[in-house]
């Protein structure tokens, strides 16, 4: 025998040697599974396979679920926004309405105050004005009440001047007492319209109060409609994109893993893929 043909024997040798091993290893190590294949154990049956593919297409059915679930959150949370806006918005225009409405008492409130004001205004030109008459009378009765007594020291003789000074005296005291009544009611008057400003002012400062108030609300309302407009307009350009896309993606699953995906048009049927099996069932192989 030649050399080469020894060299050629001994290998073809090694690598009998070593399938036999590898066989006789994987024999070993997988030996239940070898056990229950051949018990008819631990296979799929044509039944398996068809059950298979058909929950994988019931999962990617259920992707295109879960896209209209999503889509249609996203419609309930517009609507639930769209909702607070209209009971904000309604609130804010009944706050509006009222501070309206407090301007306008507030309005007329200050107008009752300036005619009072101008009463107020009045009298005490007219009380200042008696004051003085009183003062200037008070000096008249002063000097006419001197000449009749100088008058009275012949009387006789001053008995027909005495009494004309005398009248005109009565005349003045009538006069002056008059005055003095008048700045008396015109004093009462101008305290009582002093009071009804009081109150007026405390009116006025009260609706102002609530003016302010009320603003202060409605500018609060109006910017929670503000954000909530905002987020309405988010949602609807979110929604936008989720519905204007195409197409989706759709994958399909047989014992744990992927074994198909297809990119398809929305709302389009789905063509079921087979897992891939060149036999009538296929090993598992989670043991």
């Amino acid at each position: 025998m030649s050399t080469t043909k020894k060299v050629l024997t001994i290998i073809f040798s090694i690598l009998i040697i070593g399938i036999f091993a590898f066989l006789l290893t994987w024999g070993i190590i997988n030996w239940s599974k070898v056990k229950d294949g051949m018990a008819g154990n631990g296979l799929y049956t044509q039944e398996d396979v068809q059950k298979s593919y058909e929950d994988g297409y019931s999962t990617a059915l259920k992707d295109k679920d879960e896209y209209d679930k999503l889509i249609n959150s996203y419609r309930d949370t517009i609507t639930t926004q769209n909702d607070l806006i209209s009971q904000y918005t309604s609130e804010a225009t009944a706050l509006n309405n009222s501070i309206k409405d407090y301007q306008g008492q507030v309005a007329t409130l200050n107008e009752q105050r300036a005619a009072l004001e101008t009463q107020i205004e009045t009298l005490n030109t007219i009380k200042a004005s008696n004051e003085i008459t009183i003062t200037e009378l008070n000096g008249q009765i002063a000097e006419l009440s001197t000449q009749i007594l100088t008058l009275q020291g012949n009387k006789d003789e001053n008995e027909r001047q005495i009494a004309a000074l005398t009248e005109q005296l009565t005349n003045l005291q009538n006069l002056n007492t008059q005055l003095q009544e008048n700045n008396a009611l015109n004093a009462k008057t101008i305290n009582g319209l002093n009071a009804q400003i009081a109150s007026l002012n405390n009116q006025i400062a009260d609706l102002t109060l609530q003016t302010q108030n009320n603003s202060s609300v409605v500018n609060a309302l109006n910017a929670k409609i503000a954000e909530l407009q905002k987020s309405v307009s988010y949602y609807e350009q979110y929604l936008s994109t989720l519905e204007s896309g195409e197409q989706v993606v759709a994958t399909f699953e047989f014992d744990g893993s992927v074994y198909n995906i297809q990119v398809v048009n929305k709302n389009s049927l789905l063509t079921v893929a087979t897992p891939p099996s060149s036999l009538r069932y296929i090993q598992r192989l989670d043991g």
